[in-house]
């Protein structure tokens, strides 16, 4: 099983890595560390979710524990239509503490549109509306702009 996951996703985990850290060598080695930590915990996979978004979900977690550890800044382009922020860095600790501040319906529907869920997928998998998702994601990014006006990001 663990050779079919890996065949079906190893190319959208590695780029997702990318967009998160933008080193190929780290991405590579990201997406190696991200399918032994998916063999590992495939015994306590529930099924509540998509196979793809417990993946993605080991696959963001593995690269947050390395950038941390490293002390690397998240270019903000992992944030989808914050193009306002584009040209800035982003320590991802601050961006996960705004983050954390919303419910966790919010967080949820904001984390899977960052691993390139459309509006109709995430619908699907948390039972809404999709006009209910659009609305969700456009409170949480505008809450997340806000917040980061008011820091001393800019300072």
């Amino acid at each position: 099983m663990i050779d079919e996951l890996y065949q079906l996703y190893h190319k959208d985990v590695y780029y997702y890595i990318y967009s998160l850290c933008h080193n190929q060598t780290l991405s590579e080695d990201l997406t190696s560390e991200t399918f032994y930590q998916v063999m590992l915990s495939l015994a306590s996979f529930k099924g509540k979710s998509n196979i793809k978004t417990w993946i993605f979900s080991i696959a963001r977690n593995t690269t947050f524990k390395e950038l941390r550890k490293r002390k690397v800044e998240i270019s903000t382009d992992i944030l989808p239509e914050i193009a306002y922020y584009q040209d800035y860095l982003l320590n991802s600790q601050e961006i996960m503490k705004y983050l954390e501040e919303l419910s966790e319906m919010y967080q949820k529907v904001f984390q899977l549109r960052i691993d390139g869920y459309s509006f109709e997928e995430i619908a699907e998998q948390l039972q809404l509306n999709p006009n209910s998702v659009r609305v969700i994601y456009h409170r949480a990014k505008n809450h997340l702009k806000e917040k980061l006006e008011r820091s001393d990001f800019y300072e």
